[in-house]
């Protein structure tokens, strides 16, 4: 029998319980490590590959979109890594910003966290997206 490995996410989120709730959801299924802010997930990502990146935008020390650029910048970001941004709005330019660099979803707090579980669970495996 083979085993497969665990899809890695990396949560990066400055509030403590929005970080411990979202690890709380895919703990179980997925490998998950957690940044408190840009400059710590700039460091995770540089250092291991993620099946799934989800970053506030609005954090101390370095924001998500500009953790985006700067490690589109190291030209380590492998291609097609989805990221999904949650943030308490966005004006256009800051939302064309984040497309560029790489944002493929957007979440606007406060969401609903079936809803973002759901997406989530479509994006990393997409053959159950039907049943979701």
């Amino acid at each position: 029998m083979k085993i497969l490995a665990k899809k890695k996410i990396v949560i990066i989120e400055d509030e403590d319980s929005v970080r411990r709730d979202l690890g709380e959801m895919f703990q179980d299924d997925y490998e998950v490590d957690f940044a408190k802010d840009g400059l710590e997930g700039l460091y995770k990502m540089t250092n291991k590959k993620y099946d799934l990146v989800i970053t506030d935008n609005h954090m101390p020390n370095l924001n998500g979109v500009d953790m985006l650029e700067a490690y589109n910048e190291k030209g380590v970001f492998p291609k097609g890594t989805p990221v999904l941004m949650i943030t308490t709005g966005c004006n256009p330019t800051v939302k064309k910003r984040g497309q560029k660099a790489g944002v493929n979803y957007w979440f606007v707090k406060a969401y609903n966290m079936l809803s973002l579980y759901k997406m989530c669970l479509k994006i990393l495996d997409p053959k159950f997206s039907r049943f979701l």
